[in-house]
């Protein structure tokens, strides 16, 4: 469902009313073009539904084709859901878990520039098994089987191997809040922020931690990824919601790019998650370990 360049039947429906639309008020592609401002090519590609138009944009071809003030606002409404979905976490269960793994990992697989906000969490991509299982079993309405459960956790960690994707780009952006929270037990979160760090050694892979005590012109309130300039998924309590209008994957680009710039980075950020991870250690009783340079 949520896969970029997937054609669902609203997009279909809607690249094929504007098309019959613009053929029976008798316009060529190139004269629509002329009267919208919009490209050929890219009224092309909305027609055929390779390209998911933004609401101003259906307005701008409902406009120059002189449609019926019906007729525009079904249209309208078609472009709405196009560019916006929510599956709640309840009909995700009924679709089977597995399948939305796998969709998810189809997302990842399709993708070549894959950025996380991570204000209160720890992305499935970076989670060990302990921490996997109990965001699994965690929620207020988690009807998981122990072995449904084993069958989630063993799918999100097999889609941590597209990390070793040289042909990718991650970028993580976690608030110190993210880091801290306790999902499992001291030592391990301990582990947890460990995994963190190794994986952040990979030249691919860029992980950046906003501390608390700085000063943000804003703070994220929901988990967000974004995958290259086409889809962006924002974790919600209850479910999860994708956005496909350009202008709404622009919006939260732009709060990425905001938030990344008062992180810190590269060393200095794996320092200050080891930090994080030897205070686990330390409360669990467990010594810091040696490291390379100490």
């Amino acid at each position: 469902m949520l896969e970029p360049g997937h054609r669902d039947d609203t997009r279909l429906s809607l690249a094929e009313a504007l098309r019959t639309l613009r053929r029976t008020v008798g316009i060529t592609s190139e004269g629509l073009a002329d009267r919208t401002g919009i490209s050929q090519s890219k009224i092309s590609k909305i027609e055929t539904g390779k390209f998911v138009p933004s609401i101003a944009d259906v307005q701008r071809i409902i406009h120059a084709l002189e449609v019926d003030r019906e007729y525009a606002a079904e249209l309208l409404d078609r472009a709405r859901v196009g560019t916006i979905e929510y599956e709640p976490y309840r009909a995700a269960r009924r679709r089977g878990i597995g399948t939305v793994q796998r969709e998810l990992a189809a997302i990842e697989r399709s993708s070549t520039y894959i950025r996380h906000l991570l204000p209160t969490m720890i992305t499935t991509l970076l989670q060990t098994p302990a921490y996997a299982h109990q965001w699994s079993i965690g929620s207020v309405d988690s009807r998981l089987t122990a072995e449904t459960c084993a069958g989630v956790v063993a799918d999100k960690i097999a889609r941590q191997q597209v990390l070793s994707d040289t042909t990718k780009r991650f970028s993580f952006v976690f608030a110190e809040s993210a880091l801290r929270a306790r999902m499992v037990g001291a030592a391990d979160m301990a582990t947890q922020l460990d995994k963190i760090v190794s994986i952040a050694a990979s030249p691919t892979v860029s992980v950046a931690v906003v501390p608390l005590a700085t000063q943000v012109p804003g703070i994220p309130i929901c988990t967000t990824m974004m995958y290259d300039e086409q889809l962006v998924q924002i974790v919600t309590a209850s479910g999860l919601v994708a956005l496909r209008n350009p202008h709404d994957v622009a919006y939260y680009l732009a709060q990425f790019d905001v938030y990344r710039s008062y992180a810190l980075k590269g060393r200095e950020a794996s320092g200050f998650i080891r930090g994080i991870a030897d205070e686990f250690r330390a409360e669990a009783g467990d010594s810091a370990p040696i490291r390379p340079g100490e």
